[in-house]
C-alpha cells in the first residue's frame, strides 16, 4: 500500500485507513470521533478484561457524536495454518478494492509498532492476549470498524505484529472477530469544537500518520 491507494493513521489503539485523498475536514472529524470513543471507553472498562462492556461504551459515545451502527457481527474464525496478528486482521476485514492492508502493516516502522503494542498485547500468567482494531473510512459518512483478538502461549517478540503463531488441522487456533458499520446521520459541525476541546492534548499525542 502507498499514497496512491490509501493512508494509514494510528488513532490510540486503532489503525485507521482512509482513501488516498480524503477531504481534510471530514478526515479529521472521523479521526477525532474514533479517538474520543476509545478514550471514553477506556475510562470505564478495560478492553481486554471486559471487551463487550468496553465496546458498548465506545459505541454509545460515537452514537452521541451523530454516528449510528447500521451493521454489526461477531464471529469466531478457525485458523488451521500458521498466522500472524497482521494476517488475520487483514484477512477478516471487508476492505474496499485496492487496500492492501497486510502489505502496509508489514512495512510499519518499529516505532509505530511500539506505539501500538500497549493497546494490542496483554500478558497473562500463562498466555498473551492479542487484540487489534482497524477502522476503514468507506465514505465521508461511513466507517467500518473491525476488532480481531486471540490468545496464545507464545512469547511475542519485537516484530509482534507479523510474528507467526502455530496452528494446524490437528491443533486449531480460535480468533474472535467483531465488526461494525457506522453511518453519520447528524450535522457534526455543530459539535466539532466541543469534541476538539474534550480531546485536548490527546489529539496530538494519540493521532499520528504511520504509512
Amino acid at each position: 500500500m502507498n499514497e496512491v491507494t490509501a493512508r494509514l493513521f494510528r488513532v490510540a489503539g486503532t489503525i485507521f485507513i482512509t482513501p488516498p485523498n480524503p477531504n481534510a475536514t471530514n478526515l479529521r472529524d472521523m479521526l477525532d470521533c474514533v479517538l474520543l470513543a476509545q478514550l471514553y471507553a477506556n475510562k470505564q472498562y478495560d478492553p481486554f478484561d471486559t471487551p463487550e462492556l468496553w465496546r458498548k461504551i465506545a459505541n454509545k459515545t460515537i452514537n452521541q457524536l451523530g454516528w449510528i451502527v447500521t451493521g454489526s457481527e461477531s464471529t469466531t474464525e478457525v485458523a488451521k495454518a500458521p498466522f500472524s496478528l497482521n494476517s488475520v486482521a487483514s484477512a477478516t476485514l471487508d476492505k474496499p478494492d485496492g487496500i492492501q492492508l497486510e502489505a502496509a502493516l508489514m512495512q510499519l516502522s518499529q516505532a509505530c509498532k511500539d506505539s501500538l503494542k500497549p493497546y494490542c498485547l496483554r500478558k497473562r500468567p500463562h498466555m498473551t492476549e492479542a487484540r487489534i482494531s482497524v477502522a476503514v473510512a468507506l465514505a465521508t459518512n461511513q466507517l467500518l470498524l473491525n476488532t480481531v483478538s486471540f490468545d496464545d502461549d507464545d512469547v511475542f517478540t519485537g516484530d509482534w505484529l507479523n510474528q507467526k503463531h502455530s496452528a494446524s488441522p490437528h491443533q486449531s487456533a480460535y480468533i474472535r472477530v467483531n465488526s461494525s458499520t457506522l453511518t453519520l446521520v447528524a450535522d457534526y459541525s455543530s459539535i466539532r469544537n466541543e469534541v476538539i476541546t474534550k480531546l485536548g492534548s490527546h489529539r496530538t499525542q494519540e493521532i499520528e500518520r504511520i504509512d
